[in-house]
């Protein structure tokens, strides 16, 4: 029987395997600087990018593998496991790592510490989902493979990463449900084209990357165009069609 992404999801924080954090990770090279492990410390010292990469974050069973797979001496992996594991994030009050994936549909992945996001943040989220639109709801259903908690990086407070992976971003402590649902669907518009087997260009027929535009973001270039036309679609249809009729057509051909 094949576990449910649900149940793979709350796996991932389990205290046995928990991430590499950086205060875990500096004990190790203290460690290692101490006790002479040769093998282990010029590869922790070189690997420490990729070891506290915050996109791709490694636990500490992952870190084992990936310090083996470079011929480190087992017994120095041994020495290395006497430090103490970190400690398991600790949820926000009201809202644990496992009741969040199942609030969000979705396996998360963490590009930082759980119990670093403000509560009102998970909340804003999940209500962002939960009041999707119809057609946004249905890519989230079909096109959203996991989504990812990271630390906001610039203004955006979301983004789509090819492969279905649903990137949200994690600033400040008072966000607006409203405004998270709007990005939401302009990043499900991204999903729509990659669905579609789209690269939306300015050339030919395509009516993106073209005025009218039914914002100003639109005028960045013609895959934006693409999404911010399918938020407007699903978001305010009679401005759109006002706007951008060729626009609001061609959208509503395609959902």
């Amino acid at each position: 029987m094949t576990p449910s992404p649900f149940r793979v999801a709350s796996r991932y924080l389990l205290a046995a395997d928990p991430q590499i954090t950086e205060a875990y990770y500096q004990k190790l090279v203290d460690l290692a600087q101490k006790d002479e492990l040769l093998d282990a410390l010029p590869r922790l010292q070189r690997g420490k990018r990729t070891i506290l990469d915050p996109d791709f974050p490694m636990t500490v069973t992952g870190l084992w593998e990936y310090l083996t797979g470079f011929d480190v001496a087992p017994e120095e992996v041994a020495a290395l496991k006497k430090v103490p594991l970190p400690k398991a994030p600790r949820a926000p009050k009201g809202m644990d790592y496992s009741e969040f994936s199942r609030a969000m549909g979705k396996s998360v992945v963490l590009g930082m510490d759980f119990d670093q996001v403000p509560l009102a943040v998970l909340k804003a989220w999940v209500k962002a989902v939960e009041t999707l639109p119809r057609h946004a709801a249905d890519l989230y259903r079909s096109e959203v493979k996991k989504v990812k908690l990271a630390p906001a990086r610039g203004t955006e407070d979301a983004s789509w990463d090819a492969g279905g992976v649903l990137k949200l971003s994690v600033k400040g402590s008072n966000p607006d449900p409203k405004v998270y649902r709007l990005h939401l669907v302009h990043e499900l518009g991204h999903a729509l084209e990659e669905k579609s087997g789209l690269s939306v260009t300015a050339w030919g027929d395509s009516p993106y990357g073209k005025p009218p535009f039914v914002s100003d973001y639109a005028e960045v270039n013609a895959s934006e165009d693409f999404a911010e036309t399918f938020r407007a679609f699903e978001t305010e249809a009679s401005h759109l069609k006002r706007v951008a009729p060729a626009k609001h057509a061609d959208m509503a051909g395609r959902v």
